[in-house]
């Protein structure tokens, strides 16, 4: 059987408020499966037959229930292209209405409503030092579109040489979206990407300089797509932009943030592995792009660690980047 592109199925992500997976059926109709949400860190769910309602049997991170923790939920908003665009919103510990408070965007696309626990992304200790966080998770981009979190047709959409502007149009409704709610203060306004989010947020800060600070560790090699086409045998990158650089070169360089990093007013926070390959050579292009230009960047190789840290290196970015988030946000309420 052949389907329709846009019916081809997509991933889980952020439309529902928890995540769960490995799911099981007996042939009672009983179900049982894994379930991460706001609230809890991973446990174990069950339905029995005809049941209304599931109840949690394992609580596989019992500690989380004497953490103090920020509301998280699922919002919704629409883009200028009045398209809806979903992501999860986590509000600062003692968050109270009424009150603005900093917030970090973090920008990585496709993620679900689970617990906001990891350390490469939004979480609890950053909500517990005072900031919103928005995970614009609904977000498309030029170089996730072929791993759709929604449909194929939806996130079809960011394909191609234009797709930086479809992406800069979902993420910034949401965060209009939060500051139009009263949540957010705009003057204390920070980003962070990881991998596929860091991309975006070298892309980001190239078209907007409403960011006061901006971190990107280990970005998915975007910056300079034709030295990336030219150079690495292990993937064609002709896939992400839709054709050879030789065919469409305007093309390249409008999905290449290099080519725009002289319009960039944010400081910046760069970090990567030193064992990270072609994501190591895309961070040192930003970063020597940056200095050219005579930007505010910060560039923290870490010798020995790839594209995941691990152990004292964690640490240590881990440190650096709520560090050099207070300094240039500034929250006032957080828990020491």
């Amino acid at each position: 059987m052949q389907f329709a592109l846009e019916d081809r199925p997509a991933r889980q992500f952020s439309s529902e408020a928890a995540a769960r997976d490995h799911l099981s059926e007996s042939a009672s109709g009983a179900m049982a499966w894994q379930q991460s949400d706001g609230s809890h860190a991973g446990g174990l769910w069950f339905r029995a037959p005809n049941a209304e309602s599931a109840v949690e049997i394992v609580d596989l991170n019992p500690e989380v229930k004497s953490w103090e923790l920020g509301t998280q939920e699922v919002i919704r908003w629409k883009n200028a292209r009045g398209e809806e665009i979903e992501g999860v919103l986590l509000k600062p510990v003692g968050y109270k209405d009424g009150h603005k408070y900093p917030l970090i965007v973090d920008d990585y696309p496709g993620t679900s409503g689970s617990f906001r626990s990891s350390p490469y992304g939004g979480n609890q200790a950053w909500a517990s030092r005072g900031y919103a966080v928005l995970f614009t998770s609904g977000a498309r981009a030029p170089h996730v579109w072929m791993n759709p979190f929604k449909s194929v047709k939806y996130d079809f959409a960011a394909k191609g040489a234009h797709g930086w502007d479809v992406t800069f149009d979902d993420v910034m409704s949401g965060v209009d979206e939060v500051i139009r709610r009263g949540i957010a203060d705009p003057d204390r306004m920070g980003l962070f990407g990881f991998s596929n989010g860091g991309a975006i947020a070298q892309m980001l800060i190239t078209r907007t300089n409403r960011f006061k600070c901006a971190v990107a560790q280990a970005g998915v090699p975007m910056a300079d797509l034709t030295r990336t086409f030219l150079s690495d045998p292990t993937f064609d990158f002709s896939t992400v932009v839709g054709m050879k650089p030789w065919d469409d070169p305007q093309g390249y360089v409008e999905l290449s943030s290099v080519y725009r990093l002289n319009k960039v007013t944010t400081p910046v926070l760069l970090a990567d592995g030193d064992e990270d390959g072609e994501f190591l050579l895309n961070t040192i292009e930003v970063y020597d792009g940056l200095r050219s230009a005579g930007k505010g960047v910060t560039f923290v190789r870490y010798p020995g660690q790839s594209h995941v840290l691990t152990g004292w290196a964690l640490h240590d970015f881990l440190q650096r980047t709520i560090d050099f988030f207070d300094a240039h946000l500034h929250p006032e309420t957080g828990l020491k």
